[in-house]
């Protein structure tokens, strides 16, 4: 509607990754990050972003009976929930999970099981590409780079040299 080409927009995907030299280490950071996570204040995060006071609920209530799919809040984060987590999911494991990264692809292993669910996940869906989310700087992000960087250039998934001088000319490239 605006003259755009399309082809110029480009869909990253958020993305939480937990990668260490095992899966094992992979796991025990993924679980780290999470025993990080403050229950009140991944419920207070919830609360606005849902326009649900969650202090009013049991923290072990199932979230399926909390009303979640009837929010004024932001309903495609409520629909995501309840469509992506165990139907069975207590408010507190989603609290921890939400305070952990809001939603979005979640892995965790060795830097093989990483790359093969990255490519996974860009076969099944498409896109440009995948944005990071840290889970702990500078850490996690340094991980990415020294563990699964590699793996995904020997499989000729990750280029090896920048095409463009700006954020912008790389995010474009081809």
């Amino acid at each position: 509607a605006r003259g755009r080409d399309p082809a110029g927009v480009r869909v990253m995907w958020g993305t939480s990754v937990y990668v260490g030299e095992s899966e094992a280490d992979g796991k025990a950071r993924e679980k780290a990050a999470a025993d990080a996570v403050s229950l009140d204040g991944a419920l207070a995060l919830m609360s606005e972003h849902f326009a649900i006071d969650f202090a009013q609920f049991p923290v072990d209530e199932r979230l399926k009976n909390i009303g979640l799919d009837e929010t004024q809040g932001m309903g495609g984060m409520a629909t995501m929930l309840l469509k992506d987590f165990d139907p069975e999911i207590t408010l507190r494991e989603a609290a921890i999970i939400y305070g952990n990264g809001v939603g979005g692809l979640r892995i965790a292993g060795s830097a093989r099981q990483v790359a093969d669910r990255l490519e996974q996940a860009f076969e099944e869906s498409g896109g440009d590409g995948f944005m990071l989310r840290a889970h702990a700087l500078p850490g996690s992000l340094e991980d990415f780079v020294d563990l699964v960087i590699p793996e995904l250039q020997a499989r000729g998934r990750f280029r090896t040299a920048y095409e463009g001088d700006t954020l912008r000319e790389v995010l474009l490239a081809d």
